[in-house]
């Protein structure tokens, strides 16, 4: 079976495409070290699962990217995977440019005059 020259470039050019397409995907699914850790931040927002292999190395192992709850975050410094942080601000308290004596603060109720009565069931009589 004789191949003609314009089948041997296809043939040539398919395993060129199907070579560039595996190294493409074997460089899309790096490990990459967790540090000890059970979980690797891609960002705020993401996170991957970590496998240890033994000896201490922990490392993912697929490209499952796991979403963190809207209101956490995914941070190195993190304990868990997606944690809640409080944003702590200080406010500058408002002050009056000129001091008003004037001023006359009167609370009232709406319930005024009202008797109460307690029922007790029948078996704590």
């Amino acid at each position: 079976m004789v191949f003609k020259e314009k089948e041997i470039k296809n043939i040539f050019l398919l395993h060129l495409a199907a070579i560039i397409v595996i190294s493409m995907t074997l460089v899309d699914a790096t490990n990459f070290d967790c540090k000890g850790k059970g979980f690797y931040c891609l960002n705020s927002t993401h996170f991957m699962i970590c496998v240890d292999l033994g000896y201490g190395v922990s490392t993912t192992v697929d490209d499952f990217v796991i979403p963190c709850p809207p209101p956490s975050l995914c941070i190195e410094t993190n304990e868990f995977e997606c944690e809640y942080h409080y944003i702590t601000t200080t406010v500058k308290p408002i002050l009056p440019s000129e001091p008003n004596s004037n001023v006359e603060i009167t609370t009232s109720s709406f319930i005024e005059d009202i008797d109460y009565t307690t029922f007790y069931p029948p078996w704590y009589v």
